[in-house]
């Protein structure tokens, strides 16, 4: 039933859950496809939105001439929280001069500067020219629970990930499973799950 489910629109979705209205487990079900199809839509829109917004910046864009690609990563970084007052400390703008002696000829400069606290944040960072080489494979032993992960993207599909279980899977995609099944949870999220038996891991 769940591939008949999974295939069916989130209209579609909501008559089945109609006509079986007097069943809690199958609406609780059915529930949840569609609380996953309407993220998926809501996900997609954004997607496509995201994407014509690029396009447009960097239309716009000057092109250097040793620039030739642009990889942006969204990814935890460590920046200053100036929403906090921040600590005013002492520093030295200029050492002193010392003279063979040992003797200071010249007293340092002192300045003062403001510190802030510092917090992780996740933003995109921006890499010109980033180079891209194939990892060295997992020292990682495999299990009878490793699974490949592909996900359907129109007529191919889209390689995911090599993990060591579902619940692996689910972690690193941050798909909550709640008590539900791991593997059910990928399924309904739209994954298709294989046997892996290899020993190289997504992280």
């Amino acid at each position: 039933m769940d591939e008949l489910i999974q295939a069916m629109s989130i209209a579609e979705l909501e008559n089945f859950k109609t006509t079986y209205k007097d069943n809690g487990s199958i609406t609780k079900i059915v529930d949840g496809y569609i609380e996953v199809k309407a993220r998926q839509e809501a996900q997609a829109r954004a997607k496509e939105d995201f994407s014509k917004a690029i396009g447009k910046l960097v239309a716009k864009l000057p092109h250097p001439d040793d620039v030739h690609n642009i990889y942006l990563a969204w990814r935890e970084v460590e920046v200053e929280d100036t929403t906090h007052e921040g600590e005013e400390v002492e520093l030295v703008v200029t050492p002193a001069v010392v003279n063979d002696e040992g003797n200071i000829t010249t007293p340092a400069v002192m300045g003062k500067e403001r510190r802030y606290p510092k917090v992780m944040v996740y933003q995109w960072v921006v890499e010109l020219n980033k180079g891209f080489s194939v990892g060295k494979a997992s020292q990682v032993t495999t299990s009878k629970r490793a699974i490949t992960l592909n996900k359907r993207n129109g007529q191919a599909l889209e390689f995911i990930g090599n993990f060591l279980s579902a619940s692996k899977a689910c972690e690193s995609l941050k798909i909550p499973i709640g008590g539900d099944s791991a593997t059910r949870v990928l399924n309904r999220e739209g994954y298709i799950l294989d046997a892996y038996t290899g020993t190289d891991f997504t992280n």
